[in-house]
């Protein structure tokens, strides 16, 4: 074991205590997304700007929080079929986008309209 005094040992607990709260606080981000939105009261400022879904690429849709690669496939699929979206709303009848996906990704997402 390492011959740490004291104070030596309380340092390293209280980092260990910073981290392990630092990945909690982490995991119920992610697990519940709009909770971030509530804390983070700098979210506006430090928000890309959002990416038009009628004509991004696979890669510029997969930056977008819980978009992975196979839901990227699907609403390409489904704008291809469409002829692109007239509605964020329409992105609801992909399967895998329930509500709350939904809300994270309309945060991050626009649709320009063609003048």
């Amino acid at each position: 074991m390492l011959n740490l005094t004291k104070q030596e040992r309380a340092v390293v607990l209280a980092l260990s205590l910073i981290f392990a709260a630092g990945l909690i606080i982490d995991g119920m981000f992610h697990r519940f997304p709009g909770l971030y939105r509530k804390v983070c009261f700098m979210d506006a400022e430090i928000r890309p700007a959002k990416i038009d879904i009628n004509k991004a690429a696979s890669k510029d849709l997969e930056q977008i929080p819980y978009l992975g690669a196979t839901l990227t496939r699907r609403i390409l699929e489904e704008r291809n079929r469409r002829g692109g979206f007239t509605d964020l709303r329409q992105l609801r009848n992909i399967p895998g986008i329930g509500e709350g996906k939904f809300k994270t990704i309309a945060a991050y997402v626009t649709i320009t309209k063609e003048k």
